[in-house]
């Protein structure tokens, strides 16, 4: 099992996962794991109860792969229908076929609805600049093809599942098109024609997808 060193970030529901330290999680608190821990900085923004989890490849923070797929685990057991959303570097110096495979794997089996994806590149005067088995950029950029591919299937596959289903949605802003798109509470976009203002909540059923968002009709 490849090891993943990672950083968590987690914006969550008032829930309670009985991890170490007497981790208590509530609405609208940004929460930080590091190593199965859980701290809680001074700040706490926004509203949104919602799970964003960020996982860095080699990273200081380092936890086996299975231990962190069960805290995703976890998360899922105790706020049902999370959204798990991450950042993967792919040819980090050294990376070789098996390696990436390894990720591509575990990045499915986690199943991320949404993921930043970038290619390592060099910064200079860091260490890894430095670093020997450079990856050739021809295959870096491959790479990150397919490791998006696999995650946009993924996100399109739980987005899929919605349609059909009512939610809450609070509403943020308006586009150009006069749509208003706003978030569930486990943070899915949703786009929706309405009178309602940004601010409000609104009950809308999920009609369709497109391009990482669901199209939703404002339920009187």
């Amino acid at each position: 099992m490849v090891t993943i060193r990672f950083r968590l970030l987690l914006l969550v529901a008032a829930l309670s996962l009985g991890l170490p330290a007497g981790a208590q999680l509530h609405r609208g608190a940004r929460t930080v794991v590091r190593g199965g821990l859980l701290e809680k900085p001074d700040s706490l923004k926004g509203r949104r109860d919602s799970l964003r989890l960020a996982g860095l490849v080699r990273q200081i923070d380092s936890i086996a792969a299975a231990e962190y797929a069960a805290v995703c685990d976890r998360l899922r057991a105790a706020f049902p229908g999370c959204t798990l959303t991450t950042d993967v570097m792919v040819g980090f110096p050294g990376e070789d076929e098996d390696e990436f495979e390894q990720s591509l794997q575990f990045v499915q089996r986690i199943g991320f609805f949404k993921a930043h994806i970038f290619a390592y590149s060099r910064r200079p005067g860091t260490p890894a600049a430095k670093a020997p088995d450079q990856v050739p950029q021809k295959i870096k950029a491959a790479r990150a093809r397919r490791m998006a591919t696999a995650c946009d299937a993924e996100r399109d596959r739980q987005l899929a599942a919605l349609i059909g289903s009512t939610a809450e949605v609070l509403l943020e802003t308006r586009n150009a098109d006069g749509l208003l798109e706003g978030y569930t509470p486990t943070y899915v976009p949703v786009y929706c024609r309405t009178t309602a203002q940004p601010g409000d909540s609104i009950t809308c059923r999920l009609t369709a997808f497109h391009d990482g968002a669901c199209t939703g009709e404002q339920l009187v």
